[in-house]
């Protein structure tokens, strides 16, 4: 994730003024966004140190991850335990949807999902509450890199679309950040809505985006398995009752 595009829009919003009631919020999670010496705290810290009365940085620490399982789970594999997955970018009145990180990866060579909301000052109202109450009982970055506590407290895209009997286009779809596993419903913190319509145009659109998806997609079966690249070692047929749930 870049933020270059950010601190310009903070400068020239000071510049204008002097003094400026534009904010920027950023919430993720404490362990993935913790991860190696170059990680997410380490590159929003410019951001921070520069603009200290605009910029909060929020990072959720599941409560799941305490104690002798903190101490004991390395960097990664602490990330099964639970994460704050939450993809929902805000400004102004608009919302983009999505199961996407900000990452290099899904700017090049991954496919995901992305629904853009305009001018829906409501659900971003939602949102921002939402993200803000998160962000309220989580951990905050400092400038100097510490943490503290707020006084008082490859081609992963998923949907879902559904079709009435009888009609072309669908009616309804599910967009966010959930992978559908026991995690997402277990473990991590996530978004998603549902999008209902009766609008043609957007139903055609949604259409399409479902038709070109499974487009570059595949059936799985029993033969799928039965492939030299899809077969299942024993040790992953073993091991895979123990940490199904971690996924």
């Amino acid at each position: 994730m870049k933020v270059d595009c950010i601190e310009e829009t903070l400068e020239r919003s000071l510049q204008a003024s002097g003094h400026s009631d534009f904010r920027v919020s950023i919430l993720l999670d404490f362990t993935r966004g913790s991860r190696g010496r170059n990680n997410s705290r380490t590159m929003l810290l410019p951001l921070l140190r520069r603009f200290p009365e605009q910029v909060r940085v929020s990072l959720f620490h599941t409560p799941n991850l305490r104690g002798l399982l903190k101490r004991l789970i390395p960097e990664r594999f602490n990330e099964t335990i639970g994460l704050q997955h939450i993809k929902v970018y805000l400004f102004d009145d608009n919302v983009i949807l999505s199961g996407a990180n900000l990452s290099d990866s899904y700017f090049t060579n991954r496919q995901d999902r992305y629904v853009f909301l305009q001018d829906s000052p409501e659900i971003a109202d939602f949102f921002t509450e939402l993200v803000d109450a998160i962000g309220d009982v989580s951990l905050q970055l400092q400038s100097d890199d510490t943490v503290q506590m707020m006084e008082g407290m490859v081609h992963p895209y998923q949907g879902l679309w559904l079709y009435l009997a009888g009609s072309s286009l669908p009616c309804l779809t599910l967009i966010g950040s959930p992978n559908f596993g026991y995690r997402s419903v277990h473990r991590d913190l996530e978004a998603q809505v549902a999008i209902v319509t009766e609008n043609r145009d957007l139903q055609q659109q949604l259409h399409q985006e479902q038709e070109q998806l499974y487009l570059k997609s595949g059936v799985v079966s029993s033969s799928t398995f039965e492939q030299p690249t899809r077969y299942v070692k024993l040790w992953v047929k073993l091991v895979t009752p123990l940490i199904k749930n971690f996924f």
